[in-house]
């Protein structure tokens, strides 16, 4: 299982530096892992709206956007929790 998850975080890393900005300069700092606890509310309004967008993470960074004539939310909690890693400086993804 580790060499399966090690091998998603390396895709990851070669589709950003490699893939999707070509020849810039990347410098990767950080590395920021985010634990996402949503209640049933929510999390059935978000498969419910944006699972098709991305079915492997929860994104909250849009906004919720209700489906009912004149709604403005939803009712439900959610709780978001971060742990921060600090990269080397010489990490092997970085192109200078």
């Amino acid at each position: 299982v580790g060499n399966h998850l090690n091998s998603v975080y390396s895709r990851a890393l070669i589709e950003i530096a490699y893939n999707k900005y070509g020849n810039t300069k990347i410098v990767f700092n950080r590395v920021v892992y985010q634990l996402l606890q949503a209640d049933e509310n929510v999390y059935a309004y978000y498969m419910t709206m944006h699972s098709y967008d991305d079915p492997h993470s929860t994104r909250l960074d849009e906004p919720f956007i209700s489906s009912v004539q004149g709604g403005v939310g939803l009712v439900g909690a959610y709780t978001l929790d971060s742990l921060v890693h600090i990269l080397p400086e010489n990490f092997v993804f970085d192109r200078y």
